[in-house]
């Protein structure tokens, strides 16, 4: 390319604009926090003895997972419900919706008196978090072109990322001041917030918003209509279909998206336990400790993305993330035994898995056509977050049998298995 070329490429790249990133991925960003700032919060409370006294839980690890469990159950169920109302009212008045169901929630979820009603307030608040996938994929789906994918969903999920990492610090804050019915109070409160970009910001099209340039909305426009084109599809005659159900791509992102959340969701659930009951951390150092192991998540979340997008192999790349996330899982819960050195590799462990995840969507969106994309990814959300349900209650059920090295082996295999099934999509190209 001679230095004319390389000089036009760039100020053609300049002229676009960079505004989708402030209107559309930044906010999703923001709202994935808030999302997960109140699903995680139970994680940490079940390691506070006053929370478990109060109601009824301790020795009774099986019926606490229970907690995480009932919401993971509806959030699985419901992510394929929430794709066909996004069609029918659209993205912006389907966030305002949940947004309310979560707000509602979490603040009544703080009057609870017996374990029951909070299981009750979390299977509610699981319907109105299921719509977080389809939601999210929609978005950057319409607002940016196949090559920005990666980095836009690397926004999102490092979103997800910030929220536990802030829940750590909020719960343990609040427990301290009022206890621990205020964390409640106040993550209802928070959960108000994404209402100000849905509302203010976030257009279906980046052609609706009167932010947006003409060339910035051109340039988007015109990688989507490149990528309907290069699948044979065009833009008016696409319609809604199952027929990723024969495509065995889809069932492979399917079985790596359970394993992931067997992982995911039953770490996520007992981790502060563990550094509180195993490693002899106090309840504050836990939560610190469960904050810190998303906190690097951010960073590795954001490399991630930018390689995929820099070299498009997205199965390679979570292949060896995930890989590394089960060996260190492995070594860091079962071999080492002095806890701080333990605990750099559970945070490498941790800090793998989420990159990893993050190949499940951009893999799809790379393998599923336009008419199949949303539809695929709500039924295998859906799969995986029901498989995915199932890990607290179950972990919970292995450490009242056996210990905590056989949970951290069930993790660490779980990674394994998505590795091994990333190297094979690797290995076709993906």
């Amino acid at each position: 390319m001679s230095n004319k070329d390389l000089k036009t490429k760039n100020t053609n790249q300049e002229s676009v604009g960079i505004r989708r990133w402030f209107l559309m991925a930044t906010p999703l960003a923001f709202i994935g926090a808030i999302i997960l700032l109140s699903r995680v919060s139970v994680s940490i409370l079940i390691s506070n003895q006053q929370f478990l006294s109060d109601l009824d839980l301790v020795n009774r690890p099986a019926l606490a997972g229970m907690l995480a469990t009932s919401y993971l159950i509806t959030y699985a169920l419901t992510q394929s419900i929430w794709g066909p109302i996004i069609d029918k009212i659209g993205p912006r008045n389907t966030g305002i919706v949940a947004s309310i169901i979560w707000a509602l929630t979490m603040a009544v979820s703080g009057l609870s008196t017996t374990a029951g009603q909070i299981i009750i307030g979390r299977i509610i608040l699981g319907v109105g978090q299921g719509v977080m996938f389809p939601l999210f994929n929609v978005y950057v789906g319409n607002w940016f072109p196949p090559k920005e994918r990666g980095r836009a969903s690397a926004f999102w999920l490092n979103g997800t990322t910030v929220g536990p990492v802030l829940s750590g610090i909020i719960v343990v804050a609040m427990i301290a001041s009022g206890g621990w019915r205020y964390a409640f109070y106040l993550h209802g409160l928070i959960s108000l917030l994404p209402l100000i970009p849905i509302i203010f910001l976030m257009k279906e099209y980046p052609s609706q918003s009167k932010w947006m340039s003409k060339n910035e909305v051109a340039y988007i426009e015109a990688g989507i209509k490149a990528e309907l084109q290069e699948k044979g599809e065009e833009e008016q005659v696409i319609k809604k279909d199952w027929s990723f159900l024969r495509d065995y791509r889809f069932w492979i992102l399917a079985v790596i998206w359970c394993s992931t959340n067997i992982y995911y969701f039953g770490w996520m659930t007992w981790m502060p336990s563990y550094f509180n009951t195993a490693r002899g951390f106090s309840f504050k150092t836990s939560g610190l400790l469960f904050s810190l192991n998303w906190a690097w998540s951010m960073i590795t979340v954001a490399i991630m993305g930018f390689l995929q997008d820099k070299f498009q192999r997205r199965a390679l790349f979570s292949g060896i993330a995930y890989l590394i996330t089960a060996v260190a899982m492995f070594i860091g819960g079962n071999v080492i035994k002095n806890n701080y050195i333990a605990m750099v590799f559970i945070v490498i462990s941790v800090g793998c898995q989420q990159p990893g995840f993050l190949g499940i969507h951009t893999t799809f969106h790379k393998t599923m056509s336009k008419a199949t994309l949303g539809a695929a990814i709500g039924f295998a959300g859906m799969i995986g977050s029901a498989v995915g349900a199932l890990a607290p209650t179950i972990a919970g059920y292995i450490l009242g049998i056996s210990s905590y090295s056989a949970v951290v082996t069930l993790f660490s295999s779980t990674a394994l298995i998505c590795s091994l099934l990333f190297l094979f999509l690797a290995k076709k190209g993906y």
